[in-house]
């Protein structure tokens, strides 16, 4: 069954508890904000994303969480008119289908984030969280499966070591994650709006069963349709 819940805020607060004191504090400096790894969607920027979010922000940011917002490493189109439209991968000519260049095109993106991931690491300041929206939801789950496959093997990157949660708007599973799943290891919380035009049932479903049953929360808001949190009853 979908769960609705009135603000936000009380949810994200309950994934943050849950993951505990952040990675580097110690019991006499209390409780640290988590860190939070922001991916935007496609025709969209960091700052685009963080716009979008603001409202939430207002409540949530530096006090339930720190979110960092960054900019995918591809532009949705090859028109310079066009501004900050940028992406984690280009979508295929046909729904549904992959971009014939999207192996590459992760791979360039998977490296960003894994970079950026690292960097909190060496910084002492490590990420316990990712957020995505749309197709940065699903460059997300793209990160948390990578995070998974490096937790059971020995060796593997150690920039996923401090990710505990992850956050996901209006957000689908990747063709690559097909046969994938369940995930286990990280908390998940999954927010759709219940008259999304891009987005089928089904589709969102596909995403949420990627994760274990006994660590996701759902959040579906009322009359929306491909958006991010944006009103007090989201």
């Amino acid at each position: 069954a979908f769960v609705r819940v009135r603000l936000l805020v009380v949810a994200v607060a309950l994934l943050t508890l849950a993951c505990g004191m952040a990675d580097g504090a110690s019991a006499g400096e209390g409780l640290v904000p988590p860190r939070i790894l922001c991916l935007h969607g496609s025709m969209q920027s960091g700052a685009i994303f963080k716009d979008r979010l603001k409202s939430f922000l207002k409540k949530a940011d530096n006090k339930l969480a720190r979110f960092e917002f960054i900019d995918g490493p591809h532009w949705q189109c090859d028109d310079p008119q066009e501004g900050e439209k940028r992406c984690w991968w280009r979508s295929g000519e046909k729904s549904g289908m992959p971009h014939p260049e999207w192996a590459s095109q992760w791979a360039a993106s998977r490296n960003f984030i894994e970079s950026t991931l690292s960097a909190g690491q060496h910084q002492g300041d490590p990420y316990q969280g990712i957020l995505g929206f749309s197709n940065g939801a699903a460059a997300a789950a793209m990160v948390l499966a990578a995070a998974s496959d490096a937790a059971l093997r020995d060796g593997g990157p150690c920039c996923y070591s401090s990710l505990r949660f992850g956050i996901f708007c209006s957000g689908y599973r990747p063709d690559a994650l097909r046969n994938v799943g369940p995930l286990r290891g990280c908390a998940t919380l999954h927010i759709f709006g219940d008259s999304d035009p891009l987005l089928s049932r089904e589709q969102t479903e596909g995403l949420i069963s990627l994760f274990a049953e006994a660590a996701r929360q759902q959040h579906e808001m009322s009359d929306v349709k491909h958006h991010v949190p944006s009103r007090a009853k989201d």
